[in-house]
């Protein structure tokens, strides 16, 4: 409404449209663990990770090894099933690693 200072009044409608803002994907856990013999064949599925991204956007993942080391980082994931599986040609020794942090 609008008035001028004689008190005639005017109306109008007004939309406001609130337009999406594009949220990140989320994971369903905020940390996994996940254990596997050192004598694990080469493919052997290691665990699932699982996120959601609620405006509907296809999910790709990727491991981002965080370890500070120089060694072969042997495991990969698929980017849209989020499996996590010991890469092809690659073996665990838990005498020389017993466990792996990556993002």
């Amino acid at each position: 409404t609008v008035t001028d200072t004689t008190g005639l009044t005017d109306s109008a409608d007004f939309t406001v449209t609130v337009k999406n803002v594009d949220e990140a994907p989320e994971f369903e856990s905020s940390s996994y663990e996940f254990s596997i013999s050192e004598d694990a064949s080469s493919t052997t599925t290691v665990g699932t990770v699982s996120a959601d991204d609620e405006d509907g956007n296809v999910i790709k993942y990727a491991i981002i090894d965080t370890d500070d080391d120089d060694d072969d980082f042997p495991f990969s994931i698929t980017s849209l099933g989020g499996s996590i599986y010991l890469s092809s040609g690659s073996s665990l020794d838990y005498e020389t690693k017993s466990e792996y942090t990556f993002t």
